[in-house]
C-alpha cells in the first residue's frame, strides 16, 4: 500500500473539492490510450453536434485499473441526463451524418430483470473495435413491501452509493479528463487495498447478492482487507438464502471462474470459507444424495481449501508444461482444474441420480450448482475418482507399477499430474517423498504421452498372426497396450 501511494504521489495525486457529493476530482494521471482517446472524442463531437448538455463519465473497473496504472477494455459510460439507449442512437447519428458510420455496430439494449437483481436497461454498442455499455446515472428507491425499485436518474453521489465496492464507485469525466471520487473514500481504499461497500452490507448485499461472490473476486485479486462488516453481512442468513435462491447459478459460476482462473484462487478459496459461502455457492443445486450424505458446508470447506493449498503449493501441477511436447503448455488450466477438484475433494463418493443412473456429486457440483462447462465436469469428476487408483499405483514396482500407471494415462492424458498432486495432498508426511519420487517416475518413462500412442499392429497384421476378426481383434488390441505400458521404448518386431 505504501508503494502505491508513493507511485500515486509521483503522477501528482492532489484533491480538489470539500463538499460530499459535490465533485471531488483527483488530480490522477491516467494513461488514455489512442483508442480510448478516439472513443471519447466521439461522444463528446456526437454531444456538439446534437447540442446537448450531457455529462459523459466512466464508470467502475477501468477507472480502478487505470489508477492502478493496468490497462482495462471494460468501459462503461455513465450518463447524468439521458438514457444509454437514448445517447447510443445519438452517437449512431452523429457517426451516419459525419460519414464515419464504419466506427459503430452492434448496438442493442440489455432489458431490465428485477429477478435477477438488474433494474435498469443498458445500451451496448462497439465503437472503434471496443464493447461500450452506456447507461443514465441511477438512485434507486425501495418500498417497504418490495424489495424490487424503483429507479430514477440519479446523482453522481447516488450512483456512486449503488455500486458494489467503494473502489469501483470512481468516475472519469471524459470532459475534464479528472478522476472524481464522490463517495471520498473510494481512491483511499483503492490505495490501501481496503474492501469497503458504499453503504451498509446487507442493503448493498440484498440489492444484489451475486456482489457477495464478487467481494471475494475482487478481495483475493486485489490482495484486500476485507471490512469485517462485508463478512458478517454475507454469513447473515438473508444474504445467503438470496445468494442461493435469487441468483442465476450462470452468474454465480462465472464470478466463480473468475476467481480460480488467476492466480489467486487459493485466496478465493479461504474468503469462500470466511464468508462461509461453500453451501449456497457449491452444495446448493446438487440434487438429493442416495449414497453417502452431504458434509456439513463448513467442515467441507475447510477440507477442500487445505487440500486446494496443498496441491497449488506442492508445485507438481505447474511442471505440467514439461508433460508433452505436442502441446502448448496448458498449465493455467491444469491448474484450475486440479485446484477445484481439490476444493470438491470433500464430495468424493457421493451420489445422486440422474435419468435413473447415479452420477457423482462432484460432477452435479460443477455443472449444476456453478454452470461451468461439460468439459470442466467431467475433467474434474475424472480428477477425483482417478485418485485412489494413481495413490495403488504409487505403492507397486516394476511392471505392475508401469501397466497400472499406462491405464490411468490413457484416460487421465496430461491430467494425471494433478491427480497425482491431490494424491500426495492426502498422504501422510511420510508418505509424500513417495508420491513426489512418484511424479519424477512417470515424467521419466517413455509412458509420458501414451494416451496419443497409435497401435504397432493394425487389424490386417494382427490376423496375420492368426488373430480372428471380431472380439478377438479388440482384445488383442488391448492386450498390445498392456504389453506395450510393461515393455516402454520397445519395436513392432518385439510387439508381434
Amino acid at each position: 500500500a505504501v508503494r502505491r501511494w508513493a507511485r500515486t504521489a509521483r503522477r501528482g495525486l492532489s484533491w480538489m473539492g470539500e463538499e460530499r457529493g459535490v465533485k471531488r476530482r483527483v488530480d490522477v494521471q491516467i494513461d488514455v490510450t489512442e483508442r480510448e482517446r478516439e472513443i471519447f472524442d466521439i461522444v463528446k463531437a456526437a454531444i456538439k453536434h446534437h447540442n446537448l448538455k450531457t455529462t459523459v463519465r466512466v464508470a467502475g473497473g477501468w477507472v480502478r485499473d487505470k489508477v492502478l496504472g493496468r490497462e482495462s477494455d471494460d468501459i462503461d459510460l455513465a450518463l447524468d441526463d439521458t438514457t444509454g439507449e437514448e445517447f447510443a442512437g445519438k452517437i449512431v447519428e452523429y457517426l451516419s451524418a459525419s460519414g464515419q458510420s464504419g466506427k459503430v455496430s452492434g448496438v442493442g439494449v440489455v432489458q431490465t430483470n428485477p429477478d435477477q437483481s438488474k433494474h435498469l436497461a443498458t445500451a451496448c454498442m462497439k465503437l472503434c473495435g471496443c464493447d461500450i455499455d452506456l447507461v443514465n446515472l441511477r438512485a434507486e428507491d425501495y418500498a417497504e413491501t418490495s424489495r424490487i425499485p424503483t429507479v430514477r436518474v440519479g446523482t453522481p453521489l447516488e450512483d456512486a452509493q449503488r455500486r458494489d465496492f467503494s473502489f469501483n464507485a470512481l468516475f472519469y469525466n471524459i470532459h475534464d479528463e479528472k478522476v472524481e471520487d464522490f463517495l471520498e473514500t473510494g481512491l483511499d481504499d483503492l490505495m490501501n487495498s481496503y474492501l469497503r461497500t458504499p453503504v451498509d452490507c446487507t442493503v448493498t448485499f440484498q440489492d444484489d447478492p451475486l456482489r457477495v461472490c464478487r467481494a471475494v473476486r475482487f478481495a483475493a485479486r486485489f490482495n484486500c482487507t476485507v471490512d469485517p462488516a462485508i463478512l458478517a453481512a454475507a454469513r447473515s442468513e438473508p444474504v445467503q438464502t438470496m445468494l442461493a435462491t435469487k441468483i442465476s447459478r450462470e452468474r454465480v459460476g462465472t464470478e466463480f471462474d473468475k476467481m480460480i482462473s488467476g492466480s489467486t484462487r487459493i485466496r478465493a478459496f479461504e474468503l469462500i470459507q470466511e464468508a462461509m459461502l461453500y453451501g449456497p455457492m457449491i452444495l446448493q443445486s446438487i440434487p438429493p444424495i442416495v449414497e453417502g450424505s452431504l458434509p456439513d458446508a463448513n467442515d467441507a470447506c475447510a477440507e477442500g481449501v487445505r487440500i486446494a493449498r496443498e496441491v497449488v503449493g506442492s508445485g507438481l501441477v505447474p511442471e505440467a508444461e514439461i508433460l508433452t511436447s505436442q502441446e502448448p503448455p496448458r498449465d493455467n488450466r491444469l491448474l484450475r482444474r486440479a485446484s477445484l477438484a481439490a476444493f470438491l475433494m470433500p464430495l468424493r463418493g457421493l451420489t445422486y441420480l440422474e435419468k435413473k443412473k447415479p452420477r457423482n456429486a462432484v460432477w452435479g457440483a460443477v455443472r449444476l450448482s456453478l454452470m461451468l462447462k461439460n468439459a470442466d465436469a467431467d475433467a474434474v469428476d475424472r480428477i477425483v475418482a482417478a485418485v485412489p487408483a494413481i495413490g495403488r499405483a504409487v505403492e507397486l514396482e516394476g511392471e505392475a507399477r508401469l501397466q497400472a500407471t499406462g491405464e490411468a494415462l490413457v484416460d487421465l492424458r496430461e491430467e494425471w499430474v494433478s491427480v497425482a498432486a491431490i494424491a500426495h495432498a492426502l498422504a501422510t508426511p511420510e508418505a509424500k517423498p513417495r508420491v513426489v519420487e512418484y511424479v519424477h517416475w512417470v515424467k521419466s518413462t517413455p509412458l509420458v504421452g501414451c494416451w496419443d500412442w497409435r497401435p504397432m499392429l493394425d487389424g490386417n497384421a494382427l490376423m496375420k498372426l492368426g488373430v480372428p476378426r471380431g472380439p478377438a481383434l479388440s482384445k488383442a488390441r488391448k492386450a498390445e497396450m498392456t504389453w506395450r505400458f510393461c515393455n516402454p521404448g520397445a519395436g513392432e518386431a518385439e510387439c508381434a
